[in-house]
């Protein structure tokens, strides 16, 4: 069996709001964090913006390929706003205008690596010439400008759309090698210990970090790959600093392995930032003959400050 991406998009709203603006009255350097973060605009819907734009998002995808219905067995979608917007759930607006009515919805919920966990999940589903819909979207248009800044990046809105296949004739350019998950549950399990329900949970950011980075080596070595062997690594755009000083660092790699082209514009829109920088750097490669190995690496941080890593290694 193959699993493909047979499909990729991304929507980013079109209105733009100065990173300065959404840091007015907060207790920073705003000029520092927007040059160590990298990021300089954020894209905002307007209202009721998400329901068309995924509409139309759809329609394309639909006229593009070549799909039976029946095949489309899955529809994966992080939960809120897909679920839960306004008073109706687009997913299921979608399911129903676009005749899907037999694929089964999956509503998962883990913001920042939801694509990537779909993803994975899809390998386990999907038989001979099946298909999942993966469908991800942030929208904080009803929330205060002030709240989307989240003390390390800046929230932004946008959505994501993939098509996995399980391509047994192997035709996309773009097919799933192998995929890895790991979980890390320590904050969880020293609050329960101490039962200090009551405070606030602290997150180490370079432990974290290193975690991470232990977490890439030791996959990648499942996957007879070193660090060396990746083209391009795929990240979020939750600031350049991270990636381009401490990663790299901790990796013993140019922070040119990293895609962080779209940092500066549109701030952080949870794991659509892996959907977009896929699509944009595959463009930006297209007509090339040249045969990749691309990681795409995520982590979802839980409220509870545990962690769930996750990295998708793809041939190209």
């Amino acid at each position: 069996m193959s699993f493909c991406i047979e499909y990729l998009d991304y929507y980013i709203p079109r209105k733009k709001v100065l990173s300065r603006r959404v840091l007015e009255n907060k207790d920073i350097d705003s000029e520092q964090f927007i040059n160590d973060t990298g990021i300089n605009t954020i894209n905002v819907f307007e209202q009721y913006e998400l329901p068309d734009a995924l509409d139309n998002m759809f329609d394309k995808m639909f006229k593009s390929q070549n799909i039976e219905l029946s095949k489309i067995k899955y529809i994966a979608c992080e939960t809120t706003p897909l679920t839960k917007y306004h008073n109706i759930s687009v997913v299921h607006f979608l399911q129903k205008k676009y005749g899907m009515d037999k694929a089964k919805i999956i509503p998962l919920h883990q913001p920042c690596a939801f694509a990537l966990c779909a993803m994975e999940l899809s390998t386990k589903l999907l038989e001979q010439d099946e298909y999942m819909v993966i469908l991800c979207a942030n929208d904080w248009s009803e929330r205060e400008l002030g709240e989307r800044f989240l003390k390390f990046t800046i929230m932004g809105d946008g959505i994501g759309l993939v098509l996995v296949k399980n391509d047994v004739e192997e035709k996309s350019s773009i097919r799933i090698h192998d995929w890895y998950y790991e979980n890390y549950g320590v904050s969880s399990f020293t609050t329960y210990n101490t039962k200090n329900y009551e405070s606030e949970p602290v997150l180490n950011r370079l432990s974290m970090i290193k975690k991470g980075v232990d977490f890439i080596t030791r996959s990648l070595k499942q996957s007879n790959k070193s660090i060396t062997d990746i083209d391009k690594i795929i990240v979020s755009n939750v600031r350049h600093d991270v990636f381009r000083d401490t990663y790299s660092g901790l990796l013993g790699v140019s922070s040119n392995v990293f895609y962080l082209e779209n940092t500066q514009e549109g701030g952080h829109v949870n794991d659509i930032d892996v959907i977009r920088n896929l699509k944009d750097y595959l463009e930006k490669k297209h007509g090339e003959d040249n045969k990749e190995v691309i990681a795409l690496y995520t982590l979802d941080i839980e409220e509870s400050m545990d962690i769930n890593y996750h990295l998708i290694i793809l041939n190209i």
